[in-house]
């Protein structure tokens, strides 16, 4: 189920891009990160936390301890979450170069993250006709 949440959220945050609901796809694109964590995860019996903050840092410590850019993961997911946390908390209204700015930071992470899972980028083709596999 995660993985395919990972993948719907995805594809809504770059409708959210076109329609340039900038708040929206900011929000979309953290949820979307999120999904993928939970959903690795699991993949590995680990519950994980509900907390987002705790969330990163044991999929870090769990997931990512054996890769190379995890500090650089580490810094993408925070701030990805950060950001999402500032638009829908505070007086933050993001603008089209927050979203891009966003977008490229999740593109980076999933990059990564692809380097040890790569069945991910399974997930990154933008086709509605299909339903991904959980």
């Amino acid at each position: 189920m995660y993985f395919r949440k990972f993948k719907i959220f995805y594809e809504e945050a770059l409708r959210d891009l076109d329609i340039e609901a900038y708040n929206k796809a900011i929000s979309t694109l953290w949820f979307s990160i999120e999904a993928l964590l939970r959903g690795l995860l699991l993949k590995v019996n680990k519950t994980p936390p509900e907390r987002a903050g705790k969330l990163i840092n044991v999929a870090i410590e769990v997931l990512f301890r054996d890769i190379e850019d995890i500090f650089h993961l580490s810094r993408i997911l925070n701030s990805l979450y950060y950001r999402r946390k500032e638009i829908d908390h505070r007086k933050k209204i993001a603008d089209k170069a927050d979203a891009e700015k966003a977008l490229q930071k999740y593109m980076k992470a999933t990059s990564i993250i692809s380097k040890k899972y790569s069945w991910i980028k399974q997930y990154l083709k933008v086709n509605n006709s299909q339903n991904p596999d959980d």
